[in-house]
């Protein structure tokens, strides 16, 4: 008799088959066309249902963690043979928002640098690794803003210098000049704590916790500010998420390199989620006078500034979708979900996709990763993020253990599919 379980040998190898053939397919689309997508860069149209943190948000203690939390309500979409649905529940969700360690960055010419494509950015300009400070920065600030507990966002002692004779003849490490164009003391304070060792800013809630985004850079090569005017920096308080968010606009524009700062936001959205540990970033670069180049704005003129993210809740939803590390996890995981693969052939189907993963672009990490983002477009500019910082390899790990988790609320807010619950399931509501 044939067994109503398990399939067959002959539909283990169809569907084993069929995977293959899938994840191929992904691997000539991106072999034809290298760029990246549009669905990578955040628009206002990203991720539109997930919920920003309220104003009367309520934090509380919970395993020596500062939590949000709320409820989420569910229910089932009426079927023909089911007219009332499943009765509806509340789901207790915990988002946390602060952490005691922050990520620590290692910037160095000898990390790893295929992460992301000469395809994707400009091969002679790669400001990624600053790019992803002063975002780390902007985040913090407008968590500080947004926190019901009064928090605190201060620079530090430790700053970046000046490129000037006094300091060429102090200098004894590497050192690589940044060009932050004609700024106002102010700027020039903001870049010299975005770009300090260790930690040039600290953003803090209850004194002991930090801003999820906070950062300690270890550099192999010291950043020097060039400056176009003779000024000092300003001695006043930290700038605040608005200031900041000019500072970056403007260093963009002057750099041409707008979409890189798209892909090193997405990056630093997985900060909560690496929190304590170490990442590594190649270090920058690009001419000793960080050259100012003519043309249209990376691959994508049509992203000519970035306050498209700065306007409206956009930021805020991102902020909160960064906060839900499980739900992170979820939608990067989801790419390897399949909605027409029965759960008795997932085994097949996995095999089948890491297979095909192995042979053709298991040692391309930026490959690997343009394939993923044709997979599943509309999670693609998270996908983005993770490329740049190299977390391929782990999240493969976990496939291969058949560790593929899914979260309701994430699914629905992305409008990704992660399980068969959630072709019969629907958000109500949130309180």
């Amino acid at each position: 008799m044939d067994d109503e379980v398990r399939i067959s040998e002959e539909q283990f190898r169809h569907v084993y088959a069929t995977a293959f053939k899938t994840w191929a397919q992904l691997y000539s689309h991106a072999i034809e066309d290298g760029k990246l997508p549009a669905s990578c860069f955040f628009t206002q149209d990203s991720f539109p249902l997930q919920p920003t943190f309220p104003r009367n948000l309520a934090l509380r203690h919970h395993w020596d963690q500062i939590v949000a939390s709320g409820f989420s309500v569910w229910g089932s979409s009426p079927a023909e043979n089911c007219p009332h649905g499943i009765p509806s529940f509340r789901r207790l969700e915990q988002l946390d928002v602060a952490v005691h360690d922050p990520v620590l960055l290692s910037i160095s010419a000898s990390a790893p640098s295929n992460c992301y494509s000469n395809a994707w950015f400009n091969p002679h300009s790669d400001y990624m690794s600053i790019l992803i400070l002063a975002w780390a920065y902007i985040l913090s600030a407008r968590w500080a803003e947004i926190m019901p507990t009064p928090c605190t966002l201060l620079y530090t002692d430790s700053q970046a210098s000046y490129n000037d004779a006094t300091t060429k003849q102090k200098n004894c490490q590497p050192s690589l000049v940044v060009d932050i164009g004609p700024a106002n003391p102010e700027e020039a304070r903001w870049w010299a704590a975005v770009l300090a060792q260790g930690q040039g800013w600290r953003a803090t809630i209850q004194t002991s916790f930090l801003s999820p985004w906070s950062v300690r850079v270890e550099s192999s090569t010291e950043f020097l500010l060039s400056l176009e005017r003779n000024t000092l920096p300003s001695d006043r308080s930290a700038s605040t998420f608005t200031e900041a968010c000019g500072f970056l606009n403007r260093f963009c524009t002057r750099h041409n390199v707008i979409d890189q700062s798209h892909a090193a936001l997405s990056a630093v959205l997985f900060f909560p989620y690496m929190a304590g540990q170490t990442l590594q970033v190649p270090s920058p670069s690009f001419n000793k006078q960080g050259q100012l180049r003519k043309g249209p704005i990376g691959h994508h003129g049509s992203f000519s500034d970035l306050h498209s993210i700065h306007e409206g809740q956009h930021l805020d939803r991102l902020l909160a979708l960064s906060c839900n590390t499980g739900g992170i996890r979820s939608l990067l995981l989801s790419v390897f979900y399949e909605p027409s693969i029965e759960c008795n052939a997932v085994t097949p189907w996995l095999q089948g996709s890491l297979a095909a993963i192995e042979s053709l672009a298991d040692s391309d990490p930026a490959l690997l990763g343009r394939m993923c983002m044709d997979r599943t477009p509309e999670v693609a500019c998270i996908l983005l993020g993770s490329t740049i910082l190299g977390l391929q390899k782990e999240l493969l790990q976990e496939v291969h253990y058949g560790h593929i988790p899914f979260d309701l609320p994430s699914a629905v807010w992305s409008g990704s599919i992660q399980s068969f619950m959630l072709e019969v399931t629907v958000l109500w509501s949130r309180v």
